[in-house]
């Protein structure tokens, strides 16, 4: 059995002599046994397999004094059942992880590939580090460049990379500790970080220089020496987040400029998307600790309270941001089915309005949609102009009404023409794959010939169709030429049962002049892979609906919607949203996008107020 002994002191007194644990929970309710200052103490059974292994690091290695160090773990060092305590710990938290003199994050231990990774990542690290200090861009394409085991792949390998080194690699980013809220804050505040996996340990700078190596192969051709498929995806997005590292990485890098200037995240826009890149990604056993969470990096204008139910702490924090100056860009994180009911002791239905964010269910593809958060920041409407108003649960803003969801409205050559036209003009759509959600809406439009969201037949008069042929005609070829693949193939990966004659005629459009069908426009080792594009044109299949107006128009939604929502623009905000009448009321349900509603001056101080209403949103 574990024995421990534990002693309180204050932070100034061990200042830089003590190391901070970080890891995750796991079960709770499953415990296994120690003692603290000769008392039995149950703790997690992850926790107590940290305690073993670093006691037998300490024998293994014959070095007891670097082992016999003080160690601060909050499910020992915290009261958990006192909920002051609780709070006054968590506002603490920016204090207790930058004194230490470094941090463990224990990663959990019982797979063999995991802890072959972080060894991995260890060895990779001593062989390019001197390669990467002499800055020579030409030195990864040498065979001696690369560690034996990492250029080959291996046949008894089972993971996506058929490398038992990168296979590894995979895996111990795939570990749930890089989503759990508690430890991104944990992470970006340490001075020194020391991954732990089973019995094998690794700094953090070994992490930074593999992902250092691999930005220099990104997108370079492939040497004669290195597995071409391997090549392809270490050097390739989306190949490359397959080895999950990029993405936890690059949020806790994110999180640690803000720790080290609260400056940066001052404004309404700023806060709600660090919040949004931050929280799609996380999960955290209590809901509120996802705000709680970051509180040790920025000023979120709200203290840690746990006494709080769930509804009322996103409500109070919705409610301060949300009229200040921009601070209706929370609504884009707001709408959709709410899990919180799930999380109470009894269960009942969630209280929170249809206006909060639920940062337990962020819906993202915000850019996908054609959403430019960066915009946002300079609404053109001043706040006392925009009169949003908070009163008990409802939200009072002004705006406009400018049309209404409606299924039957007829799809035509016009109407399409401009939202094709729109999406591919759109910085924010561009920098987000524009061809494969142009595709989708060819596929969804043309080869299914329904409705996307009804499955209705879509009826077209034979003049109509020849011109909604014209303009897909083009969207079509463009995609057969960039990507270097016949759309007929693309049906068949979707498994879409097509209108024959209707993809047909689509298919069979002659090759428009100067271009040769058998000359491929992206060279195989080229950034626009055939996985990067079937991956995202997955998401956008599952994720975004696409719905027409009853002006004619056709636009973009992150939610389901019915028949006869509501089209509005609001005051401070330039994204249009989607809200639903009940009574003398509304809804909100989602952000949208559609042609010619998201310019810069459709709600600015000029603008006319002859259909500008209050509009009450519970």
């Amino acid at each position: 059995m574990i024995k421990c002994s534990m002693k309180t002191a204050s932070l100034h007194e061990v200042d830089n002599q003590y190391l901070a644990l970080s890891y995750t929970w796991g079960n709770a309710n499953d415990r296994k046994p120690i003692t603290i200052n000769s008392r039995p103490v149950l703790v997690t059974i992850n926790l107590e397999a940290f305690l073993q292994e670093w006691r037998h690091s300490a024998f293994r290695e014959h070095n007891n004094q670097e082992y016999d160090v003080f160690l601060w773990i909050d499910a020992i060092c915290i009261n958990q059942e006192d909920l002051r305590e609780r709070e006054s710990q968590v506002m603490l938290m920016s204090k207790i992880y930058p004194s230490a003199k470094g941090t463990l994050s224990w990663l959990g231990r019982g797979s063999n590939s995991c802890e072959y990774g972080l060894e991995s990542i260890r060895t990779f690290r001593e062989h390019i580090k001197k390669l990467l200090e002499e800055d020579n861009n030409a030195d990864f394409l040498k065979k001696d460049a690369w560690p034996i085991g990492f250029y080959l792949q291996d046949a008894n390998a089972k993971g996506g990379f058929k490398n038992f080194a990168w296979d590894g690699i995979h895996d111990l980013f795939s570990v749930e500790y890089w989503i759990r809220a508690r430890i991104q804050q944990e992470f970006a505040l340490a001075k020194h970080v020391t991954l732990m996996y089973g019995g094998m340990a690794a700094n953090l700078q070994n992490v930074r220089y593999t992902l250092q190596w691999l930005n220099r192969i990104e997108d370079q051709n492939c040497p004669a020496f290195f597995s071409r498929l391997l090549w392809r995806r270490l050097s390739q997005n989306p190949y490359r987040n397959m080895l999950a590292m990029h993405s936890p990485l690059r949020r806790l890098g994110s999180l640690q400029l803000i720790s080290k200037d609260h400056t940066i995240i001052e404004s309404s826009p700023m806060v709600f998307k660090v919040l949004y890149n931050f929280l799609i990604d996380v999960r955290s056993t209590d809901p509120r600790d996802l705000l709680y969470s970051l509180l040790g990096m920025m000023d979120l204008g709200i203290r840690a309270d746990y006494e709080r139910s769930i509804e009322e702490t996103y409500y109070q924090f919705a409610k301060g941001w949300i009229t200040k100056p921009c601070g209706l860009i929370f609504l884009l994180g707001a709408g959709g089915l709410c899990p919180i009911s799930s999380h109470h002791v009894k269960p009942t239905n969630c209280a929170l309005p249809s206006w909060v964010p639920c940062w337990m269910s962020l819906k993202g593809g915000l850019a996908r949609i054609g959403v430019d958060m960066s915009k946002e920041s300079n609404s053109g409407v001043d706040i006392q102009q925009a009169t949003i108003q908070v009163t008990g649960r409802r939200l009072r803003v002004r705006g406009r009404i400018v049309s209404r969801v409606k299924w039957d409205k007829s799809i035509n050559a016009g109407n399409l023409e401009s939202f094709l036209f729109t999406y591919l003009h759109d910085q924010a759509v561009t920098k987000t794959n524009t061809a494969s959600r142009r595709l989708q809406l060819l596929l969804r439009l043309i080869c299914t010939d329904k409705h996307p969201i009804t499955r209705k037949p879509i009826e077209f008069t034979s003049s109509s169709w020849i011109e909604v042929l014209e303009v897909l005609n083009s969207v079509a070829l463009a995609f057969r030429t960039r990507f270097s693949l016949p759309l007929p193939d693309i049906v068949r990966w979707m498994g879409i049962q097509t209108n024959g004659d209707v993809a047909g005629r689509l298919l069979n459009e002659p090759t428009p002049p100067g271009v040769d069908p058998s000359e491929p426009a992206v060279k195989e080792e080229g950034g626009h892979s055939w996985f990067a594009f079937a991956s995202h044109l997955g998401v956008n299949l599952v994720e975004h609906t696409v719905f027409t107006t009853a002006n004619g128009q056709i636009g973009w939604s992150l939610r389901e919607l019915r028949e006869g929502d509501i089209v509005c623009i609001l005051f401070g905000l330039k994204t249009p949203v989607i809200l639903r009448e009940v009574d003398d009321s509304f809804r909100y349900i989602s952000p949208c996008s559609l042609p010619g509603l998201m310019d810069d001056d459709l709600l600015t101080s000029d603008f006319d107020s002859t259909n500008i209403q209050t509009l009450d949103i519970y």
